[in-house]
């Protein structure tokens, strides 16, 4: 039997595409684990978990994540691998908007616990400064 070339799709016929249509509505849809679905079809689990990637490769199963409103993570993405960065936060907010101030802060506060820093800072936001207080990861020195 020949393997498929690579990047280009089997050529399967309905009845194939049926069962692994199936396969993947059982699974995605109705939440039943491979194991449930072998046994109530009558195949093998490891038939089920191959149906289950040919469903994905096949068009017939699609991952999307759908961010909320307000959340940018492929811009956020794109700005850390452009300057080597671990993390990025883009804030939704127009400089004008009553609570700028404390969601600066705020973001300027979370930084420095995730770089687990602790201890004092002075933050300088252009218009005001505050000083933050964050604690040290527990085990790490200031």
């Amino acid at each position: 039997m020949k393997k498929p070339v690579a990047n280009r799709p089997l050529r399967l016929d309905v009845q194939q595409m049926r069962l692994i249509t199936r396969v993947a509505r059982l699974h995605y849809l109705q939440g039943k684990r491979q194991s449930e679905i072998a046994e109530k079809m009558g195949i093998s689990q490891a038939s089920v978990s191959r149906f289950l990637a040919l469903a994905e490769e096949q068009g017939i199963v699609r991952t999307v994540v759908v961010p909320p409103d307000g959340l940018y993570p492929d811009l956020e993405d794109g700005i850390a691998t452009a300057f080597g960065l671990q993390a990025v936060y883009v804030v939704d907010i127009g400089a004008r908007e009553s609570g700028i101030e404390q969601i600066l802060v705020d973001g300027a506060g979370a930084l420095v616990v995730q770089l687990g820093m602790g201890g004092r800072y002075t933050v300088d936001l252009g218009f005001e400064h505050r000083t933050l207080h964050g604690n040290s990861p527990a085990g790490q020195s200031k």
